[in-house]
C-alpha cells in the first residue's frame, strides 16, 4: 500500500487531485529528502524538525498538505497546528489539506467503508470549515497565524510555514526587528504551551532564510534541531550532511554552484531570480545564508590581513563615538564605543568596548575609555535612544562632549556612503574583540545587532570630514598643552 512505501510514493500518486496537478510533477531528490525527515517525524524520532529550501521547491505543499494527509492514512488520530505569517496563507494550505482528504480518489482509498468502515474522513458539518476541520476519527489541524496565536488547542504535531513574510525584506533593508521577534516569540514561547504531550509533541519549523534573527537562526543556535538546509547552488563548504536515528542524508552534490532542482530552476532562471532579487535576499531565500559569506555592505577581507596594523602612527586626530541603547531591559540591544584615529588620510581603530548596559553603565564606560585614551579629543553620541539623556550626565564632566544627528540617511545609506573608506583606507588592530566586529559588519544589514556598525559609520564619517590642515592643528595644540604627557 502507498503509506507503506512512504511519502514520496504517496505525493506521486496525489499529485493529479490537487490543484496543482495541471503544472505536472517534476519530481527531484530533495523532495525525497524532505520526505524521509518527515516520516521520521511521523515515527516519533525527530522531534523538532528545520527545513530551508529556496521559495518554489515545494516546502508548503510537502509539508503543509500532503504530510498531514498522509499521516491520517495510519493515524487519523492525529492533532495538528499549522501557521504561518498571515492567517490567509494558513487558510490557503489548510484547504488544500481538506480538499485532498474529501476528494473522491483518498476516500476511495482511506474514507469511510474501507476496511470494515473504519477510514479517514471529514463529516458534512467539518467539510465547510477551514480554520480549524476535525476528521471522524477524532484528529483535527487548526490553522493560525503570528498575530491569530493558539488559544485552547493542543496538539501532536505542530507545523510553522514561513512565520516571516518575505516580501518585507527588500534588497537594503532588514526584515523589521519587529516583526522577526515576534515570529520567534509566537514560535518558541507561544506554541510550546500548545503541545498536547511536551515530551512528544514535534515542531517542524520550513522558511526561506532572511536574517540572522529569524526563527530559522533560533532552531540552529538552539542545536536541538535536525536541520535540513539545502541552498539553491551547491556550497561545499556548507554541505549539508545528517546522521540522526531514523534519517541520515547526505546532499548529493559534490562541484560548488551545483544546482538543487536543474530541471526546474536551471541555470538562467537562477540567474534571473538573483538580478531580480538582488544581492542580499538572494543570498538569503537561494543560499539559505542572511547575507552573502563574504559579506554584502562590508567584505570580510576588508578587516583582515593587510588591513591589521601594528603600530599606530604618530600625529591625527582621535574621537570617540557612541551608539546607545534604548533601556536597560532590552537585552538584544547592545551599546558600542569606539576610539578611531585619523592620520594622514587612513582611518585606524583603537579601541572598542561594548555591552548590554543601562544609562549609567553607559556613562561610565564613556568615562573610564575617555581616561584610557587621552589623544581622544571629542565624544560624539548618536542623537537617538539614550543618546540626549547620556549628553545630559556627561556635559559637565567631558569637555568636547557632542550629539551626533545621522540627517535623514538611513543606516544601511550611512554604511554604504563610507564602505570604500573600509575597504581602502581602514586598519584594525589585532585585538579580540575584532572577530565580533566582523561578523557584525559582514551580516549588516541581516544581522541581529548593528550598534557596532552604527558607531564605525558614525566615527568615519566625522572624521573623513576633517581636512589635514585641521588634524595637524588639533594635534600640535595636544602637545603645546601637555594633554598627551
Amino acid at each position: 500500500m502507498v503509506e507503506e512505501q512512504g511519502l514520496s510514493a504517496f505525493i506521486r500518486l496525489a499529485w493529479d487531485h490537487t490543484p496543482h496537478g495541471a503544472d505536472g510533477l517534476i519530481w527531484n531528490w530533495h523532495l525525497d529528502a524532505m520526505s524521509e525527515a518527515l516520516e521520521a517525524v511521523a515515527r516519533g524520532q525527530i522531534k523538532n524538525l528545520l527545513i530551508n529550501v529556496p521559495p518554489g521547491c515545494m516546502k508548503s505543499l510537502e509539508v503543509s498538505t500532503y504530510f498531514p494527509s498522509w499521516m491520517w492514512i495510519d493515524h487519523p488520530k492525529k492533532k495538528f497546528l499549522a501557521a504561518t505569517y498571515g492567517q490567509n496563507l494558513s487558510n490557503k494550505n489548510a484547504k488544500f489539506h481538506r480538499d485532498l482528504v474529501q476528494s473522491d480518489w483518498y476516500q476511495d482509498r482511506w474514507g469511510a467503508g474501507v476496511e470494515d468502515g473504519v477510514g479517514t474522513i471529514i463529516g458534512k458539518e467539518e467539510s465547510k470549515r477551514v480554520g480549524r476541520f476535525a476528521n471522524t476519527q477524532g484528529g483535527f489541524r487548526y490553522s493560525t497565524s503570528v498575530k491569530g496565536g493558539a488559544t485552547g488547542e493542543h496538539v501532536d504535531i505542530i507545523i510553522c510555514d514561513d512565520l516571516v513574510k518575505a516580501q518585507d525584506a527588500d534588497g537594503k533593508a532588514a526584515v523589521s526587528m519587529t516583526e522577526l521577534k515576534k515570529a520567534c516569540e509566537f514560535r518558541f514561547n507561544t506554541l510550546m504551551t500548545r503541545r498536547a504531550n511536551p515530551k512528544e509533541t514535534a515542531f517542524i519549523t520550513i522558511m526561506q532564510r532572511l536574517h540572522y534573527g529569524d526563527p530559522a537562526q533560533r532552531c540552529i543556535d538552539d542545536g536541538d534541531h535536525v536541520c535540513l538546509i539545502l541552498p539553491m547552488e551547491h556550497d561545499v563548504q556548507r554541505k549539508c550532511v545528517i546522521d540522526v536515528p531514523g534519517f541520515k542524508f547526505e546532499d548529493p552534490r559534490t562541484e560548488e554552484g551545483e544546482l538543487l532542482w536543474p530541471e526546474r530552476f536551471p541555470a538562467p532562471v537562477v540567474k534571473d531570480l538573483k538580478r531580480a532579487l538582488r544581492k542580499i535576499p538572494a543570498a538569503a531565500q537561494l543560499q539559505q545564508n542572511p547575507s552573502p559569506i563574504k559579506g554584502t555592505v562590508f567584505e570580510r577581507d576588508w578587516f583582515q590581513g593587510n588591513k591589521i596594523y601594528k603600530k599606530l602612527p604618530a600625529g591625527g586626530r582621535m574621537i570617540m563615538t557612541a551608539d546607545c541603547t534604548f533601556t536597560d531591559t532590552d537585552r538584544a540591544d547592545f551599546v558600542s564605543l569606539q576610539v578611531w584615529l585619523v592620520a594622514r588620510n587612513k582611518f585606524y581603530l583603537v579601541d572598542r568596548v561594548s555591552g548590554q548596559w543601562g544609562i549609567k553603565k553607559t556613562c561610565l564606560e564613556i568615562l573610564r575609555l575617555k581616561m584610557a585614551h587621552p589623544r581622544v579629543m571629542s565624544v560624539h553620541v548618536e542623537a537617538a535612544a539614550n543618546g540626549f539623556a547620556t549628553v545630559q550626565i556627561l556635559k559637565d564632566k567631558i569637555t568636547g562632549l557632542k550629539l551626533w544627528k545621522p540627517g535623514r540617511a538611513s543606516k544601511e545609506e550611512r554604511a554604504e556612503s563610507v564602505s570604500a573608506i573600509v575597504e581602502e583606507n581602514c586598519f584594525f588592530p589585532d585585538a579580540p574583540f575584532m572577530s565580533a566586529i566582523i561578523t557584525q559588519a559582514t551580516q549588516f544589514p541581516r544581522g541581529v545587532n548593528d550598534d557596532d556598525v552604527d558607531a564605525m559609520t558614525m566615527a568615519l564619517l566625522i572624521l573623513h570630514k576633517t581636512s589635514n590642515r585641521r588634524q595637524k592643528t588639533a594635534y600640535a595644540n595636544m602637545l603645546k598643552h601637555g594633554v598627551l604627557g
